[in-house]
């Protein structure tokens, strides 16, 4: 968390050159002691590489304005980022829109009408193409306005257009905030509902409430961003749901959508994310070509802001080490390894912690599977800073079940009774918890008591993976996402590696 007098410092550092020379530009043209003492603190500030107010105040101590320092503190961040909205005031579209609707106001006042009537029409240029809807309402209210002040006559007819237009604009801004509301909703569904190893209906539910909706709407007949917005939701669930031939027919269709567009409507996030969705669909039902494409499309988008910059990045880091685990691609998976890391460490200060579990889990999970148990045990250590968090529960428990398997491997067969023990502690406070769940801890169980006798190990993988094989389909997929226990069944069986049985089932299941 940054401390509140640091606030300044880590602006001035997020600066450009060409912000800062911008800045210094129109805070020069004032010839006051003040506003030069603005650029001097500016100058003292920028020179640090940590911020040190102490020596801030010791540098200026004979100078007036440091009595007052946090106030000109204040007053210089007002200065900058007056300028930075000067600089920017139409690199992005909701701060040109917002600058065309001041240049309206001011000259509508002034009486300037036909100056006005050539902005709002560019207003409405503008929220048309980038489907800004409210912003749209209040340019025709505008053109309105203008109608009445030059053209009487045609008030009444522009009138009722003007209430026929805002109804319709009205319906999509409603139909595009429902689309928001249920990606949020997804969000904490995601963050907090488990579904690896415990019966639970939101998914389905959620799913069957979006269609719902879906069929009241004519969905071909909105614009896109509306379309996008009721489509993403619906493929993220399935994508949840390890349903990839559901999520892949819509996130292609989204990309069918959006790869024609999306540069000139803005949507360059949604497309990011539409990308990443395709990656991770055709990656896992074995659709090397559309995987490729989707791959080569995500390089390609530009990087016009740095939130784009860093949705871009983070969906080329973590693609490879998803795909090297769901495939069992260990020897690749160092490299992927190598890639997210790199990512984790250059976007610090960015990353949310959900971020760092995910990555963690899996290079344990691509350690493990490649055999090196005490890197595996590393890593999921790692999680440890972020374990405690009421979220992410699939992979609470995921980390759970291979940290017992780690112990059982090492022949720390104590260590795994007492994880054991803690997590059926745990599933007993829990309802409707998943059969393969119960069946892999009752057999886990014997498998630790058995210790090295090979004999009745065997014969205790063999029940489990009876057991586990009897499972449906969509739960034999899940736990290929989360942790194979079918593939690592099977490997203790066959005396093969892990990751050759996930090969197998990846093939078997993902198609």
């Amino acid at each position: 968390m940054i401390k509140k007098k640091e606030y300044l410092f880590q602006l001035i550092k997020s600066l450009t050159k060409e912000e800062k020379r911008n800045f210094k530009l129109l805070a020069g043209k004032y010839n006051s002691a003040k506003k030069n003492n603005y650029i001097r603190l500016f100058n003292a500030i920028d020179k640090q590489d940590v911020y040190d107010e102490e020596a801030i105040k010791n540098e200026f101590r004979t100078e007036t304005f440091i009595k007052q320092l946090t106030v000109t503190k204040y007053y210089l961040q007002r200065q900058i980022i007056r300028s930075l909205q000067n600089l920017h005031c139409e690199n992005s579209v909701g701060m040109l829109v917002l600058s065309l609707h001041q240049q309206v106001a001011i000259l509508f006042a002034k009486g300037q009408y036909e100056l006005c009537r050539e902005i709002v029409q560019k207003g409405i240029d503008v929220s048309s193409r980038h489907e800004l809807f409210l912003e749209m309402i209040g340019f025709l209210k505008w053109e309105l306005d203008l109608i009445n002040k030059t053209n009487l006559a045609d008030y009444k007819i522009s009138l009722e257009k003007y209430f026929e237009r805002t109804s319709q604009l009205l319906n999509w801004y409603d139909i595009n905030t429902r689309g928001n509301h249920l990606m949020n909703e997804l969000q904490i569904f995601s963050l907090d509902t488990p579904t690896f190893g415990f019966y639970n209906s939101q998914y389905p539910a959620s799913i069957e409430k979006i269609n719902n909706f879906i069929d009241t709407v004519d969905v071909d007949s909105l614009p896109l961003k509306a379309r996008i917005n009721l489509l993403y939701p619906l493929a993220q669930y399935y994508l949840m749901l390890s349903d990839f031939k559901e999520a892949y027919c819509i996130y292609y269709r989204m990309f069918e959508e959006l790869k024609d567009e999306y540069r000139q409507k803005m949507l360059h996030e949604p497309y990011i994310n539409t990308l990443t969705g395709l990656i991770y669909s055709s990656g896992a039902r074995k659709k090397p070509d559309t995987l490729k494409i989707a791959l080569s499309e995500l390089q390609q988008v530009p990087e016009i802001n740095l939130r784009v910059k860093y949705k871009k990045a983070e969906s080329l880091s973590y693609y490879p080490l998803f795909l090297c685990a769901l495939n069992g691609d260990f020897h690749a998976g160092f490299t992927a390894i190598e890639i997210v890391e790199n990512f984790l460490e250059t976007y610090s200060d960015d990353n949310i912690y959900a971020q760092f579990m995910y990555a963690y889990y899996y290079t344990a999970y691509i350690y493990f599977g490649a055999g090196n148990l005490t890197q595996a045990l590393k890593y999921i250590r790692n999680t440890d800073a972020y374990y405690s968090k009421d979220l992410l529960p699939n992979l609470r428990l995921a980390i759970q079940i291979m940290e017992m398997i780690i112990f059982y491997e090492q022949k720390k067969y104590d260590l795994a009774d007492s994880r054991l023990r803690r997590l059926q502690r745990q599933i007993q406070k829990e309802t409707n918890i998943k059969t393969f769940l119960s069946h892999f801890l009752r057999y886990f169980r014997k498998l630790i008591l058995s210790g090295m006798d090979l004999t009745e190990n065997t014969q205790h993988y063999q029940q489990l993976l009876n057991r586990l094989m009897q499972i449906p389909v969509k739960d034999q997929i899940t736990m290929l996402i989360n942790f194979d226990l079918i593939s690592w069944t099977q490997s203790k069986l066959e005396n093969c590696t892990f990751g050759e049985k996930i090969k197998e089932n990846s093939a078997r299941l993902l198609r």
